[in-house]
Order: structure tokens, then sequence, then C-alpha cells
């Protein structure tokens, strides 16, 4: 599967973006994508999320989990990377936002998995 920047030029993606700021001004637009060597996780056609600011790591990734849904064994730990960084959980997603989005106006994640259990 191609990523979200594969998908749409710059122009589709700036366009969207502000669609987005437009309708949800005070919210943290994210494109979460699967780690292209996880061989773990399923294919999630979900990529998008709008967020509030005050959301943590933690939240977001529970999020995602959830959005996975029954996809997801248990014992799979799921793990959150924002430009090759595991950022600490209680980290408030407007500070990340403020570190790294990048110039289209998007947060870009990467989820990795790992079976905890063996």
């Amino acid at each position: 599967m191609n990523s979200f920047k594969q998908r749409y030029t710059y122009e589709k993606r700036v366009e969207e973006f502000n669609r987005i700021k437009e309708k949800y001004p005070d919210r943290i637009p994210v494109i979460a994508e699967k780690f292209s060597g996880d061989r773990i996780l399923p294919s999630f056609s979900k990529t998008k999320y709008i967020l509030p600011g005050n959301t943590t790591v933690g939240q977001m990734l529970y999020t995602i989990r959830c959005a996975l849904g029954l996809h997801l064994k248990p014992s799979t730990a799921l793990f959150l990377f924002i430009n090759n960084i595991l950022p600490p959980s209680n980290m408030k997603l407007k500070e990340i936002y403020s570190l790294y989005s990048e110039q289209d106006g998007f947060l870009y994640v990467i989820i990795s998995s790992e079976n905890t259990f063996g």
C-alpha cells in the first residue's frame, strides 16, 4: 500500500489540511501509517485522525488500537514513532505537533508492533 504522501500530491495534502483546519480549528491532523517492515500488524485503511491538542501519545495510541479493532491480538504491543523518535506516552500532541509537523500541515506517525509474549 502506498503511503499518504505517495497517494496525494503536496498541493492536495495542503488543500486537505486547510479543509480540516477550517472545520476543526482546535484539532491536530494526524496521519498514522503502518511501518513498511512490520509483519504482525494487519493493513489498515483508516490513516487520518483529527485529535484534540491535549491528547497524549498514550491516548492517541489507544485510539489507533481501537480503530484497528478485533484484528489486533491483546498480546501485540504497538509503538508509535514520530520523526524516527519514540515520544514519551505522557507528551501532549500539541507539543509534538509544534516540533514535528511537516510543511503540508500534517503530523506523520509510524505504527510498529511487537508480539510481547513470544
